[in-house]
């Protein structure tokens, strides 16, 4: 998959999870089956307001040419989305999620190998 295409997915991706645990954050209470509450509401909406900038970021980044910008934002992805997959999965196993969770992990791991490849490739093309 070319740059531009996962960038335009990814940005697409974290907008819409922005939107949803900014207006429904009692869809990830459900989806994941845990308990929900104000202080659980209020971190839903700042993690929301983080992906909506993660998703500018990754959009208006989707033209950039192999450069060191590029690698950072794959390098960030790659290691934000991997960590993400990593506690979700832990989460799981503890029994503090339900199998909900599972189909976030999936997706948070496919977006991290994406973006693990994408810099691989980048930092072979800069070494020349």
């Amino acid at each position: 998959m070319n740059f531009y295409t996962l960038s335009s997915l990814t940005a697409a991706l974290f907008l819409s999870l922005s939107v949803m645990l900014l207006f429904f954050p009692e869809l990830v209470f459900w989806l994941f089956h845990i308990q929900g509450n104000n202080a659980a509401i209020l971190i839903m909406k700042r993690a929301a307001l983080l992906f909506l900038g993660f998703s500018i970021t990754t959009f208006l980044s989707r033209d950039v040419e192999h450069c060191p910008a590029r690698q950072a934002i794959s390098a960030g992805v790659f290691i934000s989305m991997g960590a993400l997959s990593l506690l979700g999965t832990f989460e799981f196993l503890r029994g503090n999620a339900g199998p909900g969770i599972l189909a976030a992990v999936l997706i948070e791991a496919v977006v991290s190998f994406l973006y693990f490849q994408s810099w691989r490739i980048g930092k072979q093309k800069l070494q020349f």
